[in-house]
């Protein structure tokens, strides 16, 4: 795995060695970021179960200007610790070990994109937009993408959310949603 774009590009980047950790491939990474390609530039982004936290460090090498890289596994957390080194993108990075939920809270200002890929058979989709919601983090126009199973079917609008597209690779999905104006 490496970082794709940017100021790190072509830099290699620690993988767990089983598959406990499910890294979003490079294909789809590649296809997040062409999407996201205007509104990362200086933004701030969260990456929820970050795993080895290659989504927030090419969101970081393509000029978010903070990125929060969360994860509850040791294991992760090791892995996104020696690929911000490998990188050297400390000055941006927070890592935050703990619960999604717990992290949410611990977060005290605006996330302009969050990026989520949850373990696909836990049923956290959801749960995660409920969470966002609720404690209102996200900025005015922020983006919610949701890395799933092709399988799993998620809603077009929920609370504050709007999806705003869809996007199918193989067995694997990413659903965008907006922050509606309020």
């Amino acid at each position: 795995m490496r970082v794709i774009a940017g100021e790190f590009k072509g830099r290699r980047l620690e993988t767990p060695d089983n598959y406990d950790i499910r890294p979003t491939s490079e294909m789809v990474k590649e296809a997040l970021f062409s999407i996201l390609l205007n509104d990362i530039y200086g933004s701030t982004f969260l990456d929820l179960f970050s795993g080895t936290g290659a989504v927030g460090i090419e969101a970081c090498s393509r000029g978010a200007r903070k990125i929060y890289l969360v994860d509850k596994s040791r294991e992760s957390i090791a892995i996104i610790k020696e690929n911000i080194k490998k990188t050297g993108c400390q000055e941006k990075a927070i890592i935050l070990s703990s619960d999604y939920r717990i992290a949410l809270d611990r977060i005290k200002e605006n996330i302009d994109i969050v990026f989520a890929d949850p373990p696909y058979e836990e049923g956290y989709n959801l749960e995660i937009l409920e969470s966002i919601s609720e404690r209102d983090i996200l900025s005015d126009g922020g983006i919610v993408i949701i890395e799933h199973s092709k399988k799993a079917v998620l809603p077009d609008d929920f609370k504050c959310f709007e999806r705003y597209k869809e996007k199918k690779y193989g067995k694997k999905c990413l659903s965008f949603y907006k922050k509606k104006d309020q």
